[in-house]
């Protein structure tokens, strides 16, 4: 099993200092992919400053959504891999590992619906 960090609800138990994942987990969040998230927001930010974009609830948002959905979809990667490296005859973890690509989906799926607008109004910026 791997060390991960659980984000919503569902059952953990503390080991080594971190939460691992248990059956009923929502969003699993490893530790390098959250250093990651954290990365690519402080990036974001500072692009859209370099393009003077300054609208802070803007700047703010779109960091947050746009880092989450590459860290997302990192996630969407490692749990496809486990989907197809599960064997059929081990259902419990195929469950699981189902259950924690839906969740994820959903989890990405907000972040489009809460940053499509935004993307898109920035993008109309640029075309002159």
């Amino acid at each position: 099993m791997h060390a991960r960090l659980r984000i919503g609800g569902g059952r953990s138990r503390r080991g080594s200092g971190t939460l691992k994942r248990t059956k009923g987990d929502s969003v699993v969040v490893e530790p390098s992919l959250v250093d990651l998230d954290l990365q690519k927001a402080h990036a974001v930010v500072e692009r859209l400053k370099e393009l003077g974009y300054r609208d802070e609830p803007i700047v703010g948002r779109l960091s947050a959504d746009l880092s989450d959905l590459y860290a997302g979809a990192t996630r969407v990667q490692r749990l496809l891999d486990d989907f197809l490296g599960v064997s059929t005859l081990d259902r419990d973890r195929f469950g699981e590992t189902l259950s924690d690509l839906c969740e994820e989906m959903r989890h990405i799926a907000q972040h489009i619906e809460s940053s499509l607008d935004d993307v898109e109004g920035l993008a109309e910026r640029f075309d002159d």
